[in-house]
């Protein structure tokens, strides 16, 4: 129990540090999250196109938004946070394509005599 007293007291101490750097209004939300829904998963991330927690597939626009990292994205299912995309599980469809370089067809044309 030392062990684990010493470690949580250290991760409790990082947690202050984080609170002050986040907005009231977002780490109220959290909060209400991790008290209200049965596992305490609040910020999930996507698996195989899918959000952690309730298993309820996400658009490809939202999976976008996600990997951007440059807004806060919700679930609109489950009320949770996603945080991360995990690309190794998504299926070969839900990967983004990679633009490909586009080789002209050889001409055919006839010889005319």
């Amino acid at each position: 129990m030392a062990e684990s007293h010493e470690e949580e007291k250290r991760l409790l101490g990082e947690r202050e540090k984080a609170t002050k750097k986040i907005e009231d209004k977002l780490l109220k939300y959290y909060e209400r999250l991790r008290g209200s829904l049965s596992n305490g998963l609040a910020v999930v991330r996507v698996v195989r196109g899918a959000a952690e927690g309730c298993n309820i597939v996400i658009p490809p626009q939202k999976i976008a938004e996600i990997r951007e990292k440059k807004k806060i994205v919700i679930d609109e299912h489950s009320g949770r946070i996603l945080a991360d995309v995990d690309m190794d599980s998504l299926d070969e469809g839900d990967k983004p394509k990679t633009a490909k370089t586009a080789t002209p067809a050889p001409s055919r044309r006839k010889k005319v005599e």
